[in-house]
C-alpha cells in the first residue's frame, strides 16, 4: 500500500521544518514540504496528495490561489490553511466553505490529530451506495416531503428540503441555494440520511423543478436516438462516475454562457 502524500506549503522556515517534523511522525505518510503554491503544484503534477496544510500569505501564488487551483486538480482533496491575519482574507475564504482555518499560533499537536483523523476517515469510511441525486430522483417519482442530510467525502454537510417531490430549499456550509444544489449532486457521497419533512419551508429557494434537475444530470447519458434518460440508482464506483462526468458538464455549460 502506498504512503499517503501530505503537501505543506509554507514560506517561513521554522514554521515549515516544525510542521513537516510533527506530521512526519504519523504513519504510512510520506510529507512533502514547499515554500510557495508555483513549486508545489510543479512536484503534484500527475500525483494524488492526501491532505493539503498551506499558509495563505504566500510570496507568488497566493494561498486563495492555490485553494482555488487545487481544488480544480484534486476536487475532493482536504485542505487546511494557516494564517496570523484572518480577517484579511474572510471575504474570499467565504468562496471555499470545504476549506479549515488554523489561525496562528495553533497548538501544532492539534493539527498532527486532525490530520492523522483525516487520513483514518478517508481509509475507513466507504462511499454511501446511493448518491444524493438518486435519492433526489426517488422523492422525485414518489412525490415526497423529505428532508436529505447529505454527508460529502470532504466532510461537508448539507441538506436538502424537499416538498411534493420539489427542491425548495439546498444549503452546504456558507452555500446556500442552486450554488449550493450544485456541489451536494456533484459531490462524492460518503452518507445519506432522509427522514420526513415537518412543515414546508416559508421560502422557496430553488424553482427549478426536479424532472429539470434530473435531466440536466442524465443528459450525457443520452441513448444514440432519443432525449435524455434518467437511469435507475446505481451503486458506488458508477455513481461516482456520473456525479464526476455531471460537475464537467456543468462547467462546461457555465463557459459557454
Amino acid at each position: 500500500m502506498k504512503n499517503s502524500i501530505l503537501c505543506v506549503v509554507e514560506d517561513d522556515p521554522e514554521m515549515r521544518e516544525l510542521v513537516v517534523q510533527v506530521l512526519a511522525s504519523l504513519p504510512g505518510v510520506d510529507v512533502l514540504d514547499f515554500v510557495s503554491g508555483e513549486d508545489a503544484l510543479a512536484e503534484l503534477e500527475g500525483r494524488s496528495p492526501s491532505i493539503l496544510v498551506a499558509d495563505l500569505g504566500l510570496p507568488g501564488m497566493s494561498g486563495i490561489e492555490l485553494i482555488a487551483r487545487s481544488r480544480k486538480l484534486w476536487p475532493h482533496l482536504p485542505v487546511l490553511v494557516t494564517t496570523g491575519n484572518r480577517s484579511l482574507f474572510q471575504v474570499e475564504l467565504a468562496r471555499y466553505s470545504f476549506v479549515e482555518i488554523w489561525e496562528k499560533p495553533y497548538p501544532i499537536r492539534e493539527l498532527r490529530e486532525r490530520v492523522h483523523s483525516i487520513l483514518v476517515a478517508s481509509e475507513t469510511q466507504a462511499f454511501a451506495p446511493f448518491g444524493a441525486i438518486d435519492y433526489l430522483q426517488m422523492a422525485g417519482f414518489g412525490h415526497h416531503d423529505l428532508v436529505l442530510e447529505v454527508t460529502l467525502r470532504d466532510g461537508r454537510r448539507g441538506q436538502l428540503e424537499i416538498v411534493g417531490g420539489e427542491v425548495w430549499s439546498c444549503r452546504l456550509g456558507d452555500l446556500w441555494g442552486q450554488a449550493a444544489l450544485q456541489e451536494v449532486l456533484a459531490g462524492e457521497t460518503r452518507q445519506v440520511d432522509f427522514s420526513p419533512l415537518e412543515e414546508s419551508p416559508e421560502q422557496r429557494m430553488i424553482g427549478t423543478p426536479t424532472r429539470q434537475i434530473l435531466a440536466e444530470f442524465a443528459h450525457i447519458y443520452e441513448p444514440a436516438a432519443g432525449g435524455p434518460m434518467l437511469l435507475p440508482p446505481t451503486a458506488n464506483a458508477d455513481s461516482r462516475a456520473r456525479r464526476r462526468d455531471y460537475r464537467r458538464a456543468q462547467v462546461r455549460s457555465r463557459r459557454s454562457r
